[in-house]
């Protein structure tokens, strides 16, 4: 939903003969005038500062305006509000008027914005058309300058047991996001806060203490689409969760997330944390020579400096020969913390790179005792040294059950293989990090590391129950990440998946805690299931596209993969219908969203994905062509609505990909001037998008707003903002919605 302005100007104009205009600001789309020919009054930016006292919210939103004509103008302000909200003041820089404030239902608000639409016939204004409005009386905007507005509301944030929901409204429209917008949240509960998720708009998160937290919207934010959103999780728990779900009508069951936060470091009960054993397994190899391995030896200092008394470590150092500071991990202690910074002194960057062997004696150190294995794993090259293809360092991994490494890699610079270091990572519960060339070594390692101070729940796993409570494995399906990994004070945990049928059922959450196994039950009702959280399905495709991705990348690993190798055809079916359905493009499918493409012809579609799959995920193994890959993937992982899609090419540079548009539970794709529901293309009507409509349906026509009061009802009306002709799959029809000519 979009805030709206509506803006008269004065009736002081220099010719009596000059008629009134009224502009509609809107944060995304600038100016639109009526009976004019051009905007006079501007919306440069917008800043929002929430601020939540346990339940209570208090919004304040500055909206900068610049009037570029020699006359003052004057304004009315209409903002949705929420249902319930109490409107505290409006602020008018440098004006000693204090105007009105109104309050309109939602019913009077309707009416007052289909009668803007009847005299614009913008469309777009009807997104805002189902909740309370303020308008305000008018006001003047000075000549040649700039206006700031101030509007102040206080209402309370939607409560679902431990959770808390805030949202602000704004359009879903990509594409209109000239004006930018700042976010910026102040969180103080009486209750320690478990956890704070957006999954609408990255954020930075700060959490100064279990009562306070602080949130500010990152640079790309500032242009990105949607309403405002984010949940406060409460902690009552070792393990704190809740579930957000959206139906799927197709099937009769939908997509699930589970959110859950992990007690902070302050907030734990327990008496010591569980204890680290650290290898640090540290490039020395030719390549290495120079300020990077400077900053990687400060690197390994600096975290065995901040393990714990009581803690072990140890480092192998490795180019064409294996070398150690021990035989096993030792415990840390002030000797041994001299006799590593003289070894670390003592090192020399030379010689080739023996991964395999470096793996290898990595994975042999027997960790301590009772204590959690933890493996950084340094490199900036290939292979050269010892078995060098990459199967045979994979596998490594494989049948070390009894020494259990989280292998945390880090790609120093683009000259390494970025699958491999992605698979070792995600094949123990681990991560990968890729160090740009610029970017500092010390400072990428540390980073990673601070976040594993202090294991909560290790070797964690989800079971699910049925509606009698018993284990079953038939009721959910495709739950991302498939191994969950080891959470640590702070943590945040997202699990995205479907479930199969309407039947209530229960999470079940297993892992270990201080040597005894701990587990967490959540109860889980699809009746609580709406499409106001499409945005579930989206990113549970999102996910699963990055899985599938992910496979085919892997298969590369064997020299000789096929583009017709049957389970390549098979995760390309896959891909490009999730692709079609949920409007979620990546490098691999971003030209379905191109001018001319015909999303009918799933031959040549799939025969394109594949290729695109078979050349570049599996063909580009290394350079900064693999190392984007990884980072794209890594970005389609987390858990957060892209509405405006962008992806890294192989050159490192940011692509936008646009032609696509996720409206609610609804995806659409531009076909010259229209813009085609996505059902068209996935369903097996018989007809092309550009056959004649069943029906057609005019903005502003009393049909037109029947046809809005319905998607209003069902949270679709956000179809209507689109720019030219929608086409619509509804009931088994196309509906054509055409501007007025």
């Amino acid at each position: 939903m979009r805030t709206l302005f509506a803006l008269l100007p004065l009736l002081q104009s220099p010719s009596p003969a000059a008629p009134p205009a009224l502009h509609l600001l809107l944060p995304q789309r600038g100016a639109i005038p009526v009976g004019a020919s051009s905007s006079s009054v501007f919306l440069e930016s917008v800043t929002a500062r929430i601020t939540l006292v346990d339940r209570v919210a208090t919004t304040q939103i500055d909206f900068d305006l610049t009037n570029r004509t020699p006359y003052a103008q004057e304004a009315q302000i209409l903002l949705p509000i929420p249902e319930a909200a109490s409107v505290r003041s409006l602020e008018i820089e440098g004006s000693a008027l204090r105007p009105e404030l109104q309050v309109l239902p939602a019913a009077q608000a309707r009416a007052a914005y289909e009668a803007i639409v009847r005299r614009s016939l913008d469309p777009g204004l009807l997104e805002f058309a189902d909740q309370r409005t303020l308008r305000t009386s008018v006001f003047p905007v000075p000549p040649h300058a700039r206006q700031r507005v101030r509007i102040t509301y206080e209402h309370l944030a939607r409560q679902e047991a431990n959770r808390l929901d805030y949202e602000l409204p704004r359009s879903d429209s990509a594409g209109q996001t000239a004006i930018p917008w700042k976010y910026q949240v102040h969180i103080k509960s009486t209750r320690a806060i478990s956890t704070v998720w957006s999954p609408s708009h990255g954020m930075k998160v700060l959490q100064e203490s279990p009562h306070f937290c602080f949130l500010e919207s990152d640079a790309k934010a500032a242009h990105e689409p949607g309403r405002f959103q984010f949940s406060l999780l409460l902690a009552d728990a070792d393990l704190t969760a809740t579930l957000f779900a959206c139906p799927d009508p197709s099937t009769g069951g939908g997509w699930f997330l589970l959110l859950a936060g992990a007690p902070s470091s302050e907030s734990s009960s327990d008496p010591a944390p569980v204890p680290r054993t650290v290898l640090f397994t540290l490039d020395r190899s030719g390549s290495m020579v120079g300020e990077k391995f400077d900053q990687a030896k400060e690197a390994v200092r600096q975290v065995v400096e901040a393990l714990r008394p009581g803690e072990f470590f140890n480092v192998i150092d490795y180019s064409t020969d294996i070398a150690s500071f021990a035989p096993q991990p030792v415990a840390k202690t002030p000797a041994a913390m001299g006799e590593l910074r003289r070894y670390l002194e003592a090192l020399t960057a030379t010689g080739a790179t023996n991964l395999h062997g470096a793996l290898r004696t990595s994975l042999e150190q027997p960790p301590a005792p009772g204590s959690i294995p933890l493996l950084l794993f340094l490199t900036d090259g290939l292979p050269t040294v010892g078995p060098i293809d990459e199967t045979s360092i994979r596998d490594l991994l494989k049948n070390r059950k009894d020494r259990p490494y989280r292998v945390f890699s880090f790609g120093v610079g683009h000259d390494v293989n970025a699958p491999l270091l992605d698979r070792l990572a995600a094949d123990s519960r681990g991560v990968a990090t890729y160090v740009h060339p610029k970017e500092s070594v010390e400072a990428r390692v540390g980073d990673v590391f601070r976040k594993l101070g202090a294991p909560v729940l290790t070797s964690p796993h989800l079971r699910t129950l049925d509606a009698r409570g018993e284990l079953s494995t038939r009721v959910v399906r495709d739950v991302y990440p498939a191994e969950i990994p080891d959470l640590y004070a702070g943590d945040q945990l997202v699990l995205l998946g479907r479930y199969l049928d309407g039947q209530p059922l229960r999470f079940r959450i297993e892992g270990e805690r201080l040597g005894r196994i701990k587990q967490f039950e959540y109860a889980f009702d699809p009746a609580a299931a709406t499409t106001h959280n499409s945005h579930v399905a989206r990113l549970w495709a999102s996910r699963k596209i990055a899985e599938l991705v992910e496979e085919a990348r892997q298969a590369g690993a064997h020299p000789g993969t096929p583009s017709k190798d049957p389970r390549l055809q098979e995760i390309t079916q896959e891909i490009v219908g999730l692709s079609l359905r949920h409007g979620v493009l990546t490098e691999y499918t971003a030209f379905l969203a191109q001018e001319g493409s015909d999303l009918r012809d799933a031959a040549n579609i799939q025969k394109q994905v594949r290729l695109a799959l078979a050349g570049r995920a599996q063909g580009v193994r290394t350079g900064a062509g693999a190392v984007s890959q990884s980072l794209n993937l890594r970005d389609q992982r987390v858990a957060r609505i892209r509405r405006d899609q962008r992806y890294l090419d192989g050159q490192m540079r940011e692509v936008a990909i646009g032609g696509v548009q996720q409206m609610g539970d609804k995806t659409l794709f531009r076909q010259g001037v229209r813009w085609v529901d996505a059902e068209l293309f996935t369903l097996a009507t018989g007809r092309p998008a550009s056959a004649p409509a069943d029906r057609e349906v005019v903005v502003g026509s009393a049909e037109y707003f029947q046809l809005a009061e319905r998607l209003r009802k069902e949270g679709r009306q956000g179809v209507l903002g689109l720019v030219g002709e929608v086409r619509l799959w509804l009931d088994g029809k196309v509906i054509a919605v055409k501007p007025q000519e």
